[in-house]
């Protein structure tokens, strides 16, 4: 089954005089269970994708179908709840809120549902606990390492049981022992739940590791065919 699916969806910015195109006719389907590096040079468009498939951002133009939904109309409430029910995000710099727990930081994207707190709680606790924070939950972002940051937020990301997680550079501010961690715990993720990831790197090791990889330039998505470099 297909988790999503982008047809010519391009992107442009006005830039004072200058019309600037970020994405210049994508197309990508991902099936549900898919596991996809996207690679690309700084500026060459990765995160504007990344945020159009996760709702942030809507194209210039194109179709784009979220698990049999065309999404690109729909109005800017219906696409936060969506968002909300069906994706996951997990960013380099973490987006932890200091001044909230580990377990707090995690229930952020049960605030818009019908969940009460103590439910909640025991729900963030759970999943904190399949991330290997068990013991941390009540312990602020500041009293975590790195990668331990990483993995509130990608316990945040799987909380509200999204069908698909979204990662940006998730192992771009960690030390290597600890990105490796995080990548094993997303391989995991995938491979035992069946979560759909579609991660952003810089890194060719991390992208070797994905079970497809794609590269966008010059606004182009292009498949990396298996066994070849994805420089």
């Amino acid at each position: 089954m297909t988790a999503f699916s982008l047809e010519g969806v391009r992107r442009s910015y006005e830039t004072g005089p200058l019309t600037v195109d970020v994405l210049q006719g994508v197309d990508l389907e991902v099936a549900e269970g898919d596991f996809v590096a996207i690679m690309g040079p700084s500026g060459s468009g990765k995160s504007t994708l990344m945020h159009i498939i996760g709702l942030l951002d809507r194209p210039s133009s194109g179709r784009y179908v979220l698990r049999g939904r065309e999404v690109e109309s729909m109005p800017d409430d219906a696409l936060a709840a969506l968002r909300n029910e069906h994706i996951g995000f997990v960013f380099q710099s973490f987006h932890l809120l200091s001044r909230l727990s580990a377990w707090q930081n995690v229930a952020l994207p049960l605030v818009y549902r019908d969940v009460g707190r103590s439910k909640t709680r025991r729900r963030c606790e759970a999943v904190l606990a399949q991330v290997g924070l068990g013991d941390r939950s009540s312990h602020a972002p500041h009293e975590l390492s790195g990668g331990q940051r990483q993995r509130v937020a990608i316990a945040r990301a799987l909380v509200g049981e999204p069908s698909i997680v979204l990662a940006d550079e998730p192992t771009g501010a960690l030390d290597v022992d600890s990105g490796n961690e995080v990548m094993e715990l997303l391989l995991a993720l995938n491979r035992e739940r069946g979560v759909t990831v579609v991660l952003i790197t810089h890194d060719h090791a991390v992208a070797s590791r994905c079970a497809r990889r794609l590269r966008l330039h010059q606004g182009m998505l292009r498949e990396v065919p298996s066994g070849t470099s994805s420089r």
